[in-house]
């Protein structure tokens, strides 16, 4: 099993500009909350950093663009998703996730919810 995290942004220098500023001028309307949640304006949150590191399961983070050539899989970003034997099946919508607001709350979430079976 696998947690497949899409953030609602584009890969790239530009992108990340853009999104860098964006989270700065107008924060209450950045498009992507995952992207709050886990990361701070100077980069992953070092709490966020090391529970992926010690998870017992394998996560992976895209961007639209690298997820949407990877995978015939259109969804209102951000999604996470879980995959198994070549199915994606949804973890927690972009609803959801926008009514997460910590990230503590995201990885008890997560530790509580993942089947490790």
């Amino acid at each position: 099993m696998e947690l497949i995290f899409v953030y609602n942004a584009n890969s790239g220098i530009k992108a990340a500009v853009i999104d860098y500023l964006h989270k700065i001028v107008h924060p209450s309307t950045y498009p992507c909350h995952l992207c709050a949640l886990t990361h701070s304006n100077i980069g992953e949150r070092k709490v966020w950093k090391e529970f992926v590191k010690n998870s017992e399961v394998k996560m992976t983070f895209h961007h639209i663009d690298d997820f949407e050539a990877e995978y015939t899989y259109t969804k209102n970003y951000p999604v996470i998703l879980i995959k198994e034997k070549n199915t994606l099946t949804s973890f927690l919508d972009k609803n959801q996730i926008n009514n997460i607001h910590s990230i503590e709350k995201l990885m008890s979430f997560i530790e509580n919810n993942v089947n490790l079976k």
